[in-house]
């Protein structure tokens, strides 16, 4: 199967942070986070309503505590948008053609060419805007689903599912 001038916008690759949140070995510190910021905002609370606080010590405490419930997901948006406008990084988000069949995927842009055989890949994952191929524990290639058509998705997970382990692919 062949599918041209496929980019990665800035949300697709948003959504593969999201993503890599949810299952990389990130996901231990964002939920450290949140809890530890709802127990911040809870000592918080119990140190007003039993009014043993020293005045102005509750606005830190309180403050600590949200950021620590927003901070891994406004770092992430940031991470998305100065990545996506860096020209350093111009050629990972420029239209590419990728050949993907029984021998792996074979990637071609205006700066380059090069294939990776099926045994190159950790995992496989799709979510609601693309498919994620990991070839390193932190390191994936971006298939945006925005430039397939539904035949094309098709064709792609029957493909994944075909060439990889099942303990490999969470596709669907």
């Amino acid at each position: 199967m062949e599918l041209h001038d496929l980019s990665i916008d800035q949300q697709d690759y948003f959504n593969y942070l999201q993503w890599f949140q949810k299952h990389g070995k990130i996901r231990l510190l964002q939920l450290g986070l949140v809890i530890g910021g709802v127990i911040l905002i809870a000592y918080s609370c119990l140190l007003g309503v039993t009014g043993s606080y020293v005045w102005g010590t509750l606005a830190p405490i309180i403050f600590l505590g949200v950021f620590a419930i927003v901070y891994l997901p406004l770092l992430t948006r940031w991470r998305a948008v100065t990545a996506y406008r860096s020209p350093k990084n111009a050629a990972v988000f420029a239209p590419a053609t990728f050949v993907i069949d029984d021998t792996g995927v074979t990637a071609t842009a205006a700066n380059g060419s090069g294939h990776r055989d099926w045994t190159g890949f950790l995992e496989a994952a799709e979510t609601p805007s693309l498919f994620i191929l990991m070839s390193t524990s932190r390191q994936g290639q971006l298939l945006p689903k925005s430039g397939m058509t539904e035949e094309q998705i098709q064709e792609l997970r029957a493909i994944i599912s075909r060439n990889m382990t099942v303990d490999k692919v969470k596709l669907g």
